[in-house]
């Protein structure tokens, strides 16, 4: 058993050094303590004295067998005592020291620091780290005392005192003492010895940590996780260690009381690590290897059950996983931060000003290009048929124009052009202008999706057109001209009309759509970019892409608060901007702040209906959203669906079968029926699709349930390549 002895005086530290009863004294001193009170240690014959690293430098299994070396080099014997001077690394480094000198000889501390004072020095657990983890290579071996003196804390940097203060907010709630003394203002002396002893209490009760003792584990479960993904000092990640259990078990009153003693000390004022995101997977990677875990998949967790009444709880990992996700996303709990994020710019918009910069003589910049595949294939088909392409950053500019630019010949060129429905029905089109041959190597289900309505309009302007088993669309134009006005039919897509109509605009050749039954914002945003290229305009910044916003919103609804840094407004050519429309009308909370759109969520999220006749890309996120929304939502003109690039109408279907979320497709008119249920926790592995919108609506269903594997991830880099981190 230790004692605890408290003495006022840093002066005394020379008398009590001398006082103890051994003729072999061993001194560990941290360097940085070391350089501050040195002068006060006048050694008496047979004392040692080895100066450690400063902080967790020390806590290597390197470290102590220099200290061994360097002791059993003076001679010492089994009575030798050794004096550990210095912070909470310090006592678990000399601690071990100690058990591994000669099997083991006495040792006392003179904690320096507060977290010392009140946890690290008490208890006789000593040990260094791991590559793996925090404190996993180690012993138990009691220090016969412990001499507490509060002036050290004078000298003690400010962080390492906020760190202290982080360890102590877990004795707020273990002993309903320090919350009374803290809740009465006692003095700090008083606050920091009461700590010390119901520490020292707790130890005589279990010293092997067998049973009571976890207790004092309470805030560490994910504080050492936070420690180690943050770098952030020990005490600081079990107060935010404390803050997050407490969120993810629903401990409302103790999150209260956590906030009252953060106002009391001050610690309000720290940061929120995870200001944006919570990193589940690199915290559950620390929790999975952390000395609590007591079986496979099974970890004990603390708890707190009222002031002074804290519990020992057996909890799977993938529950804590899970329960980490919910406080993620926003569900149970208040979220001690609006997630921040920035969302991809326009492909649709920034492929078609490549083409019309491509055409129109004059230099053109685009400010914010997505990094989209699609965006990457037209930049690079462009840079083929001899444009100058100038890239910094996310910002581009296009010199030269085509059939200018073009140097003939009779070889084939071929481009390689992906599997965007943008890049390839856009550029056909633009190089029928020239004279060379240009055959196109698209990639996916691009072979695969409708063209003819586009090689009929192409043979109406004779422009020689191959297709065969060899030639998925090779084209030699140059285009004739011998009408004003070309009709195109865009029953499947409108994207036909829209690369005719840029390639003819400097012609003022009009282009007609007929059968235009979806999409007609983009045909609206196509006749509004070439009035801006036909007026000579050189600077387009890229607007954010509202088919990718709509993950992020659909997910805010279940999550919370979301500020999306890179809205700036509401972009009326692109439909899917209406999803904002609807979440209003379902009560959602969109404010335009001077750092973007911040969405504050749905309190209620009941069943809507929509058509979708001119946003069928949204198709998937409704569906998403309506599977749990109360009630039942209808969503209108989905059958154009199985023309994108998977059949999306049954690949949705497929995914709402495997979590039971009741719907039915009405072939007749056209709508799918969705009947919403609440998110039932289950584990699903998925295998979508390779289509991008497919795959991330698949990890919408898995972030609300419990998670799975998904296949064919890196299909996201068509339109949102970081869609994961910004999801989670």
């Amino acid at each position: 058993m230790s004692e605890i002895k408290h003495f006022s005086d840093i002066q005394k530290i020379n008398t009590i050094i001398n006082e103890i009863d051994s003729d072999r004294i061993l001194i560990i001193i941290d360097s940085n303590v070391n350089d501050l009170y040195l002068d006060l240690i006048d050694p008496k014959n047979g004392v040692d004295i080895y100066i450690a690293p400063g902080g967790e430098d020390c806590k290597k299994l390197s470290e102590v067998e220099k200290a061994c070396e360097f002791f059993l080099e003076r001679g010492i014997h089994r009575k030798a005592h050794l004096v550990a001077i210095g912070g909470g690394a310090c006592s678990d480094f000399a601690g071990l020291v100690a058990s591994m000198l000669l099997r083991g000889i006495s040792w006392s501390v003179i904690p320096t620091t507060l977290l010392s004072m009140i946890d690290a020095s008490i208890g006789g657990k000593v040990a260094v780290n791991s590559a793996f983890g925090k404190n996993l290579i180690g012993a138990f071996h009691l220090p016969d005392n412990i001499y507490i003196c509060s002036e050290f804390l004078q000298s003690l940097p400010e962080d390492h005192f906020i760190s202290g203060l982080g360890e102590l907010a877990k004795y707020f709630f273990l002993d309903e003492e320090v919350f009374n003394l803290i809740n009465n203002e006692a003095s700090f002396d008083e606050i920091t010895i009461r700590c010390a002893r119901y520490k020292q209490e707790i130890v005589d009760q279990d010293f092997k940590e067998g049973g009571i003792r976890k207790i004092l584990n309470l805030g560490h479960t994910l504080g050492h996780a936070i420690e180690k993904v943050y770098e952030l000092p020990h005490g600081v990640a079990v107060f935010w260690g404390l803050k997050l259990i407490f969120n993810i078990f629903q401990r409302d009153e103790e999150s209260e009381f956590l906030n009252q003693f953060a106002h009391v000390f001050g610690l309000n004022a720290l940061m929120c690590p995870w200001q944006d995101n919570l990193p589940i997977d690199e915290l559950m990677e620390y929790v999975a290897k952390d000395k609590k875990v007591v079986a496979n998949n099974t970890i004990e967790v603390i708890l707190p059950s009222g002031i002074g009444k804290p519990i020992i709880q057996e909890v799977s990992l993938d529950e804590i996983r899970k329960r980490l996700m919910e406080y993620a996303h926003g569900k149970g709990a208040t979220k001690d931060f609006i997630k921040k994020i920035r969302v991809p710019s326009s492909k649709s918009f920034a492929n078609r000003a490549l083409v019309l910069a491509a055409i129109y003589p004059q230099d053109i910049e685009l400010l914010d290009l997505p990094e989209s595949t699609d965006v990457i294939h037209m930049l690079n088909c462009l840079g083929h048929i001899g444009l100058q392409i100038n890239k910094e950053g996310r910002s581009v500019t296009i010199k030269g124009s085509f059939p200018a630019c073009e140097i003939e010949t009779d070889e084939v060129i071929n481009l390689v052009s992906g599997d965007g429905g943008t890049t390839n029905r856009f550029l056909i089109p633009l190089l029928s202008l020239g004279n060379n041959k240009y055959n196109l190597i698209p990639s996916e289900k691009m072979f695969d999706r409708p063209m003819d309505e586009l090689e009929k309009a192409l043979d109406e302007l004779d422009v020689e057109v191959l297709r065969d088993e060899e030639n998925w669309f090779q084209v030699q134009g140059p285009i004739n001209i011998s009408k004003g006005v070309y009709e195109v039919d865009c029953s499947r897509s409108t994207q036909f009309a829209t690369g005719l109509a840029m390639a003819l605009s400097p012609n003022d050749i009009d282009v007609e759509p007929v059968n235009m039954s979806t999409s007609r914002p983009y045909w609206e945003m196509t006749l509004n970019l070439i009035e801006r290229f036909k007026s000579g305009e050189q600077v387009f910044e890229v607007p954010v892409d509202f088919s990718s916003l709509g993950y992020p919103l659909a997910y805010a609804c279940m999550s919370g608060p979301v500020l999306v840094e890179n809205c700036k407004g509401i972009d009326r050519f692109q439909a899917d901007s209406q999803f904002i429309s609807l979440l209003e009308e379902l009560g959602g909370d969109f404010d335009f702040t001077k750092d973007g759109l911040l969405f504050n969520g749905v309190e209620n999220l009941n069943g809507f209906e929509i058509d979708c006749r001119d946003c069928p890309d949204l198709i998937p996120t409704l569906c998403f959203l309506a599977s749990y929304a109360d009630g039942v939502s209808i969503i209108r003109s989905v059958e154009v669906l199985v023309h994108k690039e998977s059949d999306r109408l049954n690949a949705v279907m497929d995914l709402m079968e495997l979590y039971d979320i009741k719907h039915h497709y009405d072939e007749e008119n056209d709508l799918l029926e969705i009947e919403g249920r609440k998110a039932d926790g289950r584990v699903v592995d998925i295998t979508p699709p390779r289509d991008h919108r497919m795959v991330m609506v698949s990890y919408l269903y898995q972030i609300v349930n419990g998670g799975g594997k998904l296949e064919n991830t890196e299909c996201v880099e068509k339109s949102f390549p970081n869609f994961f981190e910004v999801i989670n």
